[in-house]
């Protein structure tokens, strides 16, 4: 088996931008650092990041969602169909830091779903990658980027990609 081919250019940017990212912490642009890290290896779409926490509806926590979106994207979400998101539940139930596709959840029933029909369906976007990060306290942090129908689905090199970022 040939081992993968790896982009030195590409690989040099992710360490110019996590370094960016790292020097960052706990600034007020330590998340768009993060975001614009990622958006130079992969395609993306309404970066976010999420606080979830057993016993409180989730937080945002930062976004990169334009004004037209917010509303479905953010407010919506958090009347109440967050309690159905697939990555909600692993999240309270089985929370493990990790990275998860949502097309992989659910045994590829996900169209099928309350939460889609309810939900998901509306919010114009078709693929979704999480990272999560559990919490010594039990919360859960959960970093979310998306895809629209132009952008396409995450392709199976990319989502390698990023599970080894």
């Amino acid at each position: 088996m040939e081992p993968p081919v790896i982009d030195l250019k590409l690989f040099n940017r992710w360490n110019v931008d996590l370094a960016k990212a790292i020097t960052a912490i706990g600034s007020d642009t330590f998340f768009t650092e993060l975001f614009d890290a990622l958006r130079h290896q992969v395609r993306l779409c309404y970066p976010q990041i999420w606080l979830y926490h057993r016993d409180l509806p989730p937080k945002v926590l930062d976004h990169d969602i334009p004004t037209s979106a917010r509303e479905l994207q953010i407010d919506r979400y958090l009347e109440g169909p967050y309690r159905e998101d697939p990555f909600y539940q692993i999240s309270m139930n089985s929370p493990r830091s990790h990275i998860y596709r949502l097309g992989r959840l659910g045994g590829g029933q996900f169209q099928d779903s309350g939460y889609f029909k309810e939900y998901y369906g509306d919010t114009g976007t078709i693929d979704e990658i999480i990272f999560l990060t559990k919490l010594e306290d039990g919360s859960v942090v959960n970093f979310c980027i998306m895809r629209l129908p132009e952008q396409g689905e995450f392709s199976q090199d990319e989502y390698d990609l990023l599970y080894a970022l």
